[in-house]
């Protein structure tokens, strides 16, 4: 279940109560709420989402649009402000709308996401391998996460079904038919970019129509070691929307 004694499933309950107070008592401190918990990389504004594989395309095209293409327009401009040059600026500043549209939804988007989101539990399912040493990066991986009360009261039954899903992954049998969408999801985004955020667990598996498998990033920096040492964390985000969740920080596990 996990290599640190004082994080087992006795104790899981209270450390939940814990992080669930501490961020009650900085809800009206906006600052405070987002020094403690990272705004995931991905919200959910509402409409059409790009695939994930599209939106971080997109991302990187325009940074590099905006770095590359913004150097290569000062160079072109001192030897001509012909057709190259305003190409080269065309490209420059469609990629800085770009950056600065992603800047500001992104600003706008985290208002309401503080507001809402709530402490809930979360069980890993599978994470980069650099995570498992200590360190200061952000990297991606997979939880198992519940909004349902039930199950957040039954921790051992989120680590089983997250363990079931992951024999799945790693074995060659055909998993139940409830189970089998879930499996493939799964495996597609062990091997490749996740093609959707999240994925509802159906109730026939879950029991409930609130858990999902999250591909989120992993901040090694709210991790109590700086690493993954455990397999249950407490994790922030809301339960109706199609987006990432965020760990919380150590500092307000008590």
């Amino acid at each position: 279940m996990t290599t640190n004694e004082d994080d087992d499933l006795a104790s899981w309950q209270q450390l939940l109560t814990t992080c669930r107070e501490r961020v009650a008592a900085i809800r009206d401190d906006a600052q405070a709420l987002r020094k403690a918990i990272d705004t995931p990389i991905q919200l959910d504004g509402g409409g059409r989402q790009l695939p994930p594989r599209v939106a971080g395309v997109l991302t990187l095209l325009s940074w590099a649009g905006a770095l590359l293409g913004g150097g290569a327009t000062a160079i072109t401009a001192i030897f001509t402000t012909g057709l190259a040059f305003q190409i080269l600026l065309g490209i420059t500043l469609v990629s800085l709308a770009y950056v600065a549209w992603e800047f500001v939804r992104s600003v706008r988007l985290a208002g309401p996401w503080y507001r809402d989101a709530v402490v809930t539990s979360g069980c890993l399912l599978f994470a980069n391998n650099e995570l498992y040493e200590p360190g200061t990066k952000l990297l991606p991986g997979l939880l198992l996460v519940t909004f349902d009360e039930q199950l957040n009261g039954d921790p051992e039954k989120l680590c089983a079904l997250a363990a079931e899903l992951k024999e799945h992954v790693r074995g060659e049998g055909s998993p139940p038919s409830a189970m089998r969408d879930a499996v493939t999801h799964l495996r597609t985004s062990v091997t490749d970019v996740p093609p959707s955020t999240r994925f509802r667990l159906p109730r026939a598996v879950a029991g409930n129509d609130a858990t999902f498998i999250v591909s989120l990033g992993f901040e090694q920096k709210a991790m109590p070691n700086g690493c993954i040492d455990r397999d249950l964390w407490p994790v922030f985000g809301r339960a109706d929307k199609n987006e990432a969740v965020s760990l919380v920080r150590h500092e307000l596990w008590g």
